[in-house]
């Protein structure tokens, strides 16, 4: 049985993952054949170098990351059992597949979204932690930070979406800004604009000893004694923190 050739085949360059999607239509629907002859869907590309089989009831492809240059796509219907070679083939052209430039498409800003704060216990010092919303395009990130009292930005790159800053103190007053970007091994690096500073003050720690010992992980077993004289010696206002 002559299988003929795909019908309707278009070629569309998309982006965001960069790729050439394949659409073909067909009107094969002898499913005995099928079973017993195999038939199935070859795409070939890349001068011919890529060649990619499919199942019969296959009606799109994608061509993942293509290089720069003019594509000419082969779609046809081949049996495996008879060889290797189609007998026609569907062809379609698509020329200057080029990937946007990052200069004209700069990732997006970040956003902070959400700044969590934790106070100081037996154990530790108090400390915040800042997240952002990440982008699928970054691998790298500036984030900024700035207590007001010193008026003096501090900055760091790291490649996830969030920071800690440790040791904080209630009432000390914050500053946050962050930037996404793509780095590039030869060049210039493609980053977004910073985010729009956003202010934070450290919250008063607990003032329950209930509520402090809970935090700590501690127990007042038999008594405040047993946390040792290194912890309270001090006094109870200083051991909290304030």
């Amino acid at each position: 049985m002559k299988l003929g050739i795909p019908k309707n085949l278009k070629a569309v360059v998309l982006f965001s993952p960069l790729r050439i999607q394949l659409s073909w239509t067909t009107d094969f629907q002898d499913t005995a054949v099928a079973e017993t002859e195999a038939p199935i869907v070859r795409i070939t590309y890349s001068y011919g170098k890529s060649i990619k089989d499919v199942p019969l009831s296959t009606t799109s492809f994608d061509i993942p990351d293509p290089d720069s240059g003019t594509y000419s796509i082969h779609v046809c219907y081949l049996y495996r059992v008879n060889g290797n070679k189609c007998a026609s083939s569907n062809i379609v052209t698509i020329g200057a597949v080029n990937p946007p430039s990052h200069q004209d498409h700069k990732p997006p800003t970040p956003i902070i979204t959400t700044i969590d704060s934790h106070q100081a216990t037996l154990q530790n010092e108090g400390y915040i932690v800042i997240h952002w919303t990440p982008s699928a395009n970054c691998d790298q990130y500036h984030f900024m930070w700035m207590e007001k009292s010193n008026g003096r930005w501090a900055a760091v790159e790291i490649d996830s979406n969030l920071f800690k800053i440790s040791p904080t103190f209630p009432g000390q007053q914050y500053s946050f800004k962050a930037q996404g970007c793509i780095t590039e091994m030869i060049g210039l690096n493609h980053c977004s604009d910073f985010s729009i500073p956003k202010d934070f003050i450290i919250p008063q720690n607990t003032f329950s000893l209930r509520e402090f010992l809970r935090l700590s992980n501690a127990r007042l077993t038999p008594g405040i004694r047993s946390l040792g004289s290194q912890v309270y010696s001090t006094g109870i206002r200083t051991m909290m923190r304030l």
